[in-house]
């Protein structure tokens, strides 16, 4: 019997292969906004970056935890656990 790639999957994946690409600019600047436009040119590495590491979390790998603001709340929880 075969097991299919879930249809649910598929876009995610996109998305996960597409912002990888983007991020190593294998483009060489050529799809890019140029980083020299004030808060604009920052703004696609940013983007790309929320998109992968979203893509990421839906397959179960949560860089989140890693970041100084993305386990706040779950910071906060324990926290507030441990003084109970």
């Amino acid at each position: 019997m075969k097991t299919q790639f879930p249809m649910k999957n598929i876009t995610p994946a996109f998305l996960l292969v597409l912002s990888g690409i983007y991020l190593l600019n294998f483009t060489v600047g050529v799809l890019e906004l140029p980083d020299y436009l004030p808060i604009i040119g920052n703004l696609d590495e940013a983007v790309a970056s929320l998109i992968f590491i979203s893509a990421l979390k839906h397959f179960g790998v949560d860089l989140t935890k890693y970041l100084p603001f993305g386990g706040a709340e779950k910071r906060a929880k324990n926290r507030s656990a441990q003084t109970a």
